[in-house]
């Protein structure tokens, strides 16, 4: 067999990332192939560790900590004996440096009896031993920063140098974000959670050339923690408590590609007309605070390269204004936990504000795949509209006015057999609108169509008896996984962090 090049093996394992079984074969394989494979495993060492079986998931965790373990210093050995710390099994020669490949900071999470003092000791030890032969570190936890002052550790300044994702928890200590900002200027991913003002996380920002993917948690809630005199200074600053924060996002308006954010009143909503580059918005209002609060600097908002936009708990005017202000390349749209009964939409004219949803759709989203649609007996001519217009629909989210008492089943049904473009394959809609005839009358009119993937927005584990027929002669598939909004042409990003 030709000796193929080091690098073309180590690209084709690359491709096997994902399938552990395949991976561990191929340590069996020589020397070479056990090498390689070894530096793919244990550049995320968590994920190949998970079983669903709770015996053997403790199993490989147990195993994991001890070559961790293994890998301390016997000078770290003698310091963590005179603590009181002895865990560790009789010293064992490692077949490779494992933790050299790591791009994490692995915890020792076994108790081990030990005291809360006494695991903060041993883990400060583990991560020394990362910090001094991990040569690229590129993920970073808040657990990590808030508890070890890390960019003091002996080889920080080259561990650290390449670090790509970092998660900021803004009640750290400043000074742990001031050492890292004279260490780290290649961070893209950045993992914000805000719960009162931090300088130093402020500065860590700037410091970046080019951060790209912003990922932030706003909670203004003080939990007790605070005083009474504390917390209502607090509440009066709420305006300016991030300001620090927000003028260092500006400072990366131009680069920042990917925005997902749960809000709360202190948010510093008047960045987001900032960010005319942005391609994903994701925004989560689970504090549901009033719409007024951001309605002028989102709605005001140009977004020419939106590609994705996801909303959670905030209105169809909102998710209508933004999609307006887009340049006709979003291919998502994705609104969730909307309640018709609760919105401001229901009190003053629903019809209208989802026919304008509807519409704007329609009008500017040509390359929109996936869409949510809130559908009633008075939009429906909308939806036929958008149906013509939009011909590279893939799959469509279907919710319907629970308050409608008859809806129009039958003439809906009518107009997705007429009108649906050819390559709509997913639909997710709730069953219990439809008759059993009805959904005869449709499964029997989409024959000769792709199969339809049918995701049921109430899941029900057994298929229905009136799908099992359609099942069978593969017009339709009932699914009850939670792929509907799954596209592999596109990537999503990746946390790494958690």
């Amino acid at each position: 067999m030709l000796k193929l090049n080091e690098d073309i093996f180590y690209l084709i394992l690359q491709e096997l990332k994902n399938d552990r079984k395949s991976l561990y074969s191929c340590l069996l394989v020589n020397k070479l192939l056990c090498q390689l494979v070894i530096t793919i495993l244990w550049k995320d060492p968590y994920k190949y560790l998970y079983a669903k079986d709770t015996q053997e998931r403790s199993r490989r965790g147990k195993s994991f900590n001890q070559i961790i373990l293994f890998h301390l210093p016997e000078s770290s050995r003698n310091f963590l004996i005179s603590e009181g710390i002895n865990i560790i099994l009789e010293q064992q020669k490692l077949l490779f440096d494992y933790i050299k490949y790591c791009q994490y900071i692995c915890y020792v999470h076994e108790s081990y009896g030990l005291t809360t003092h006494q695991k903060r000791i041993l883990n400060q030890e583990v991560i020394k031993v990362f910090i001094s032969k991990c040569y690229a570190i590129k993920h970073l936890s808040s657990t990590i920063i808030s508890e070890h002052p890390i960019y003091t550790f002996p080889g920080a300044n080259v561990c650290l140098s390449k670090l790509e994702e970092i998660q900021c928890l803004s009640c750290s200590e400043s000074s742990s974000f001031y050492g890292l900002a004279q260490i780290c200027r290649s961070i893209e991913k950045v993992s914000l959670l805000l719960f009162e003002n931090n300088p130093g996380i402020a500065y860590l920002i700037e410091m970046q050339e080019r951060i790209k993917y912003l990922n932030i948690y706003v909670d203004d809630n003080d939990y007790g923690f605070m005083n009474k005199n504390e917390s209502e200074s607090k509440k009066e600053n709420e305006e300016n408590m991030h300001e620090r924060i927000s003028q260092a996002l500006m400072k990366h308006a131009d680069s920042i590609l990917y925005i997902m954010s749960w809000i709360d009143k202190s948010f510093p909503f008047f960045i987001f007309p900032k960010f005319i580059n942005l391609q994903t918005l994701k925004l989560i209002n689970s504090f549901n605070i009033e719409q007024s609060v951001f309605e002028k600097q989102l709605g005001t908002a140009s977004y020419p390269n939106l590609q994705v936009l996801e909303l959670s708990d905030i209105s169809l005017f909102m998710a209508t204004k933004i999609i307006e202000n887009t340049n006709g390349n979003l291919w998502k749209v994705k609104i969730q936990n909307y309640d018709f009964s609760n919105s401001i939409e229901y009190i003053q004219d629903f019809n209208t504000s989802s026919k304008e949803y509807i519409r704007a759709i329609t009008n500017h989203c040509p390359n929109i795949e996936y869409v949510s649609l809130f559908i009633s007996n008075q939009n429906l001519d909308e939806l036929k509209k958008l149906l013509i217009s939009c011909q590279l629909l893939e799959g469509i989210d279907i919710q319907t006015k629970k308050t409608e008492k008859r809806f129009a089943s039958k003439i809906f049904i009518g107009i997705l057999v007429r009108l649906a473009p050819i390559g709509l394959r997913k639909i997710k809609i709730d069953l219990k609108i439809f008759t059993s005839t009805t959904l005869n009358l449709f499964f029997n009119n989409w024959r000769g169509r792709k199969t339809l993937l049918l995701y049921p927005s109430i899941t029900l584990r057994t298929v229905p008896d009136t799908l099992k027929k359609y099942e069978t002669e593969g017009i339709v598939k009932y699914c009850v996984d939670n792929r509907f909004w799954y596209n592999d042409k596109y990537k999503e990003i990746e946390w790494k962090i958690k």
